[in-house]
């Protein structure tokens, strides 16, 4: 094909690009276009993937906190029935003999040893129970017991607890058609405001504060990792029990 003397060599080919070979301009306009689109839905996509990323993660974590706050609110709750079941057999029981270690009607086995919880964890009945006295849970001596602290204040009359129900949630509930999860302990101590120097006793004489007055610790386990605990004051008023105080125990 014969060019124009406009498209021979030695002239502007730019300037004669369009003359020369027309088309050329507009498909080159168009290649930019197409590359320019591309870009831009290549942009599109990362960001969509990115908010749809974004969702994932919101929804996740929001179900994790959901759930903990569930968990969390049944072990409460589980840690205040085993305190108040304990109530049932403190009504009619030896407060003296509860205080030297006489368990409740609501156990499953010796006041001691390992539990398996769901999920294989382990619950060491003697570590709560040393935690609860003195803080350590490998163990208390009585001079741990009775040191005077920012917690326990009160000495030789420091609270000296004793493990008194504990079990699986579900047998604390046994006519509930949707067993339960988790395992639930409670412990007994003398009020500590008493000045008889002797906490595995209730106080024997009228001007003695404490007389008649006991605590009570309930706490749950699971389920998950949740664990609740609540603390009871109890008085006794001739055959019945009144709690004059309810508190929540945090970690």
């Amino acid at each position: 094909m014969l060019l124009p003397p406009t498209c021979r060599s030695g002239v502007d080919m730019a300037a004669a690009r369009e003359t020369c070979w027309p088309g050329f301009g507009l498909a080159t306009r168009a290649g930019q276009s197409d590359g320019v689109a591309l870009l831009t839905m290549l942009v599109v996509l990362i960001a969509t993937a990115a908010f749809v990323a974004a969702l994932v993660l919101t929804s996740v974590v929001e179900t994790r906190i959901a759930a903990s706050w569930r968990d969390g609110a049944a072990a409460m709750s589980a840690a205040d029935a085993v305190a108040r079941r304990a109530l049932l057999d403190l009504a009619t029981a030896d407060w003296d003999a509860a205080l030297g270690g006489a368990v409740s009607t609501f156990t499953d086995g010796p006041p001691s040893g390992v539990r398996v919880l769901e999920g294989a964890m382990q619950l060491s009945l003697d570590a709560e129970t040393s935690e609860l006295a003195c803080g350590n849970p490998t163990g208390c001596s009585d001079a741990e017991v009775s040191r005077a602290s920012a917690e326990r204040p009160w000495g030789a009359n420091n609270p000296r607890w004793r493990l008194f129900g504990y079990g699986p949630l579900a047998a604390l509930f046994p006519d509930d058609p949707y067993p339960l999860r988790g395992y639930v302990a409670s412990w007994v101590a003398d009020d500590p405001t008493e000045t008889d120097g002797s906490p595995s006793h209730d106080g024997a004489t009228a001007d003695n504060p404490g007389r008649g007055v006991l605590l009570v610790t309930g706490r749950a386990y699971g389920p998950g990792v949740a664990r609740r605990t609540v603390q009871l004051v109890v008085e006794r008023v001739g055959t019945e029990l009144r709690i004059i105080a309810w508190r929540e125990l945090r970690p």
